[in-house]
């Protein structure tokens, strides 16, 4: 670990000043990383739009006809079917991802939409289902938990793709690796078998590039090696995760303590940030309305 010289002793080097949230460690959120990492393996294709769709179906728990989807998803008719052939199996000559089946309905011309195999599969990851599938606890997880999250991230952060969902969840799942020890970015594309990191990275933050960025995180040179970048989460991307970590517990989210820079350059090590840091060496950073006093 690089140390820098304090008065009184050594004092480790931050990189970045991470954000604590008890949410980020709960169970239901690191489920839905889990979760969202291994579809993106799974289906790369996928887009945030097309999970919630599957999801959104899975949780009805019978057909779907596209009046239905249409509302389910805010789209027009014409948006909705496109987004139905490519669920299911294809349109035109784009292939389908085949995780939701289009069946007859009450009349010839009609269609409906249920879940496939892979699509109930794909559902019971994030409802962290039992062994045996899809019961009625995991749907209503489905409805009460995820898909509220899933709406969050859609509507506050439009256009965020699942890798990029991906990236974010997994700086915020590595808080410490990245503002404490200076990992580099590439350890994102390692864990995510992802080839387009660099794009990624520049849409999430608010570098200057040629296309506008989300800003829901910052990038820095490592200051031992100027080719190497180290990612963490902006306050607007802590907030956002806090509140996403939050819809998950169905609670409303807990404040995000940020530590100080004083209190920083006085720690010996990162561990101190969590085991001996008190309430006077953090900021607090409410993710949504600050309570009133």
């Amino acid at each position: 670990m690089t140390t820098a010289q304090s008065e009184g002793g050594f004092a480790f080097f931050f990189f970045f000043f991470g954000h604590l949230s008890p949410d980020f460690e709960s169970d239901e959120f690191r489920n839905f990383c889990t979760a969202c990492y291994r579809v993106l393996r799974f289906k790369p294709t996928l887009t945030l739009a097309g999970l919630q769709a599957v999801l959104e179906v899975v949780a009805q728990e019978q057909p779907v006809d596209y009046d239905e989807f249409s509302r389910l998803l805010g789209l027009d008719y014409a948006a909705t079917t496109a987004q139905a052939g490519l669920l299911s199996d294809g349109r035109g000559n784009k292939t389908g991802l085949k995780l939701l089946k289009r069946v007859p309905g009450s009349n010839r011309q009609q269609k409906q939409l249920i879940p496939s195999r892979t699509g109930r599969a794909v559902a019971s990851l994030f409802a962290a289902a039992p062994a045996g599938g899809l019961d009625d606890p995991s749907v209503e997880r489905l409805r009460q938990a995820v898909l509220p999250a899933l709406r969050r991230i859609r509507h506050e952060a439009p256009g965020l793709s699942l890798s990029a969902l991906c990236i974010l969840l997994f700086i915020t799942q590595n808080n410490d690796g990245f503002c404490y020890e200076g990992n580099p970015a590439k350890t994102i594309a390692e864990a995510l078998q992802l080839t387009n990191l660099p794009r990624l990275l520049l849409q999430l933050s608010d570098e200057p590039s040629d296309m506008s960025g989300l800003g829901l995180i910052v990038l820095r040179k490592s200051a031992k090696d100027r080719r190497v970048t180290i990612p963490a989460l902006s306050d607007a991307g802590a907030s956002l995760m806090a509140r996403l970590a939050a819809d998950l517990r169905i609670k409303p989210p807990s404040p995000i303590r940020k530590p100080k820079a004083a209190s920083l350059r006085n720690a010996a090590s990162p561990a101190e940030v969590r085991t001996s840091f008190d309430d006077d060496d953090f900021d607090i950073i409410w993710p949504g309305d600050e309570p009133s006093s």
